[in-house]
């Protein structure tokens, strides 16, 4: 269920992101572009999918596959906020990742600044 959500709440804001205007922070695609990158995202979802559900099933198990999933999944949406959050962040150089986290201001997705 949980992968199902997070597959289709990133479709909706990939989509968003790429129509939207370049002074709001987006790529400001024309909805038909948009679209074809946003349909080559999801079709090329489904090729890792496959290959871990052989591997799960071959090696792994239900129960393994299960916590390893959803493990990654919760790993990769993370890496997804953090990386808007924060910006691009080194992380080879504590330091700078430091001083990022402290002096970056947090854009409301609606445009409001918290």
């Amino acid at each position: 269920m949980w992968e199902r959500f997070a597959y289709y709440l990133l479709a909706g804001i990939l989509f968003l992101y790429l129509i939207g205007d370049k002074s709001g922070g987006g790529k400001g695609l024309q909805e038909k572009n948009a679209a074809d990158v946003t349909g080559t995202f999801l079709a090329l979802i489904w090729l890792p999918l496959f290959v871990g559900g052989m591997i799960a099933d071959r090696y792994l198990g239900y129960i393994k596959s299960i916590f390893i999933g959803g493990g990654l999944a919760g790993a990769g949406l993370s890496g997804t906020y953090a990386a808007r959050r924060y910006g691009h962040v080194r992380l080879s150089r504590p330091d700078h990742l430091r001083q990022r986290i402290f002096q970056t201001q947090y854009q409301h997705p609606f445009g409001e600044h918290i």
